[in-house]
């Protein structure tokens, strides 16, 4: 169980320049080699709502390798979709190509009636008090357009800020079988005299089952209104919070309504796949301990999680690392049986021929890498080094 409560304040020009920076390093080659092609980061779809009476707008993002593959995803639902849709994405996306998160399908829920839709309760001044419609919406139509459209995994996860913060919670307690997870960032939990902290008094039972993830986050520069609200309830949670639910409340002394979510989308995302990335020492402890790793994570999240790609990749990295080049072989020509579309794996067993000796087999595979992906320009240089040497 996580129960941190501590004060912590970043400087947010430095977060973003250092996140742009990773981001600029590790897909320069991709940039420069694919200098033509538009850089798209998602999709457009319509959903005609019943239950709303509207038709509402969603932005869905795809994974790396979708198409290349008949794997299934976890999705992130993002509330606000048209300002918070494109820099989750982003941040799911470098999570996943470091090993630090799965790919993930994320969907950008687009606002028509903000109030409405996102507000428990009825003020006569504004519109408001459509939540539970607004869940009804998500379980009846909205979760069965993108399971259908989609290949996806019995995991989904809720973003939101703000008043969407606000019905994250809400979401949990009163339709908590909807998510299994949530991030919420300086929910406005004031709203009509505090009635989701005064349901959650009700709700939350220390001694009840409830295997969720919550991540809340807010900053000093945020309305006393919502500090006041978040910091109660953050009390409640020491104090009531079931036994098995996961559970965090950070606060961000430096940063503010508007900036909060640049960090804490990052921090949350994180939170939740804190155990995901493959340590060095289990790859130490052979391939006994990594398949231990993924079902150790398989029991966590609640759904089969195979051992990746990118797993058989780094052990086989870390045997070629220790000059065990047999057994590095071995595992990079498993990763090909396992994945003979990926043009990744080729170049892997590739370089292990090369580093081996054996130009004639590395040839082979740095031209079938460049088969798969002819922008592979690692390939192009190791076949003019295989060139060279022989």
């Amino acid at each position: 169980m996580i129960e941190s409560m501590r004060a912590y304040g970043y400087t947010l020009p430095g977060t973003l320049v250092t996140l742009a920076a990773c981001l600029c390093l590790a897909t320069h080659q991709d940039v420069s080699a694919q200098e033509d092609r538009a850089i798209v980061i998602g999709e457009t779809a319509t959903l005609q709502s019943t239950v709303l009476g509207e038709e509402r707008t969603l932005y869905v993002h795809l994974p790396d390798g979708y198409e290349q593959s008949e794997e299934e995803y976890p999705v992130v639902y993002v509330l606000d979709g048209n300002l918070l849709f494109h820099f989750t994405a982003i941040i799911l996306d470098y999570l996943h190509r470091f090993g630090r998160a799965p790919g993930v399908i994320v969907v950008g829920v687009l606002n028509t009636d903000r109030g409405r839709d996102l507000t428990p309760t009825e003020i006569a001044t504004e519109s408001s008090g459509g939540a539970d419609g607004f869940l009804q919406f998500i379980h009846d139509e909205l979760f069965p357009f993108v399971e259908d459209r989609y290949r996806t995994q019995p995991y989904r996860v809720l973003v939101g800020h703000s008043l969407a913060g606000m019905f994250a919670i809400y979401a949990l307690l009163e339709r908590p079988e909807l998510f299994d997870a949530y991030i919420a960032t300086s929910p406005s939990l004031w709203w009509d005299d505090r009635v989701v902290v005064r349901t959650a008094e009700d709700v939350l039972d220390r001694q009840s089952p409830l295997r969720k993830f919550l991540f809340i986050n807010f900053g000093g520069g945020d309305s006393e209104y919502i500090k006041a609200s978040t910091w109660r309830f953050a009390e409640l949670l020491q104090s009531q919070a079931p036994r098995d639910m996961d559970w965090r409340v950070d606060f961000l002394k430096a940063e503010d309504h508007v900036t909060v979510p640049m960090t804490s989308f990052f921090d949350g995302l994180e939170a939740l796949y804190a155990d995901w990335r493959l340590p060095q020492e289990t790859l130490a402890g052979g391939m006994e301990a990594i398949d231990r790793h993924y079902r150790s994570l398989s029991d966590r999240f609640g759904y089969e999680i195979p051992v990746p790609e990118s797993a058989y990749n780094s052990f086989g990295y870390y045997l070629l690392g220790q000059e065990r080049f047999e057994n590095a072989i071995e595992v990079f020509r498993l990763n090909v049986r396992l994945h003979p579309d990926s043009w990744n794996v080729y170049d892997s067993l590739g370089e292990a021929y090369f580093r081996s000796g054996n130009d004639e087999l590395a040839k082979t595979n740095y031209e079938r890498s460049l088969e798969l992906n002819p922008l592979n320009q690692n390939a192009v240089g190791m076949l003019k080094r295989i060139e060279r040497r022989q």
